[in-house]
């Protein structure tokens, strides 16, 4: 009896640890794809900050030139008289 009921024990035992491990195996393929996703999302911003750097660069180049012919326009403004 006593060799019966300790079996017993051992197989529910046994079975709590299979149904664990199940659970964990779950969660594990959920965390896999959770951080697949993030890996997605971070190379999506990665390349959008190149893309809005790349922007920066061309808006100041633009901006140095604007500057450059405003320059230009007032050191020829002031060879002339101003009358």
């Amino acid at each position: 009896m006593d060799f019966e009921k300790k079996f017993e024990e051992l197989i529910s035992k046994i079975d709590m640890l299979v149904s664990r491990h199940e659970e964990l195996q779950a969660e594990n393929t959920n965390l896999k794809r959770s951080i697949e996703g993030k890996e997605k999302e971070i190379k999506k911003l990665q390349d959008e900050v190149e893309r809005l750097k790349s922007e920066k660069k061309e808006a100041a180049k633009s901006i140095d030139n604007v500057i450059s012919k405003i320059n230009r326009f007032f050191e020829g403004k002031e060879s002339e008289p101003l009358l």
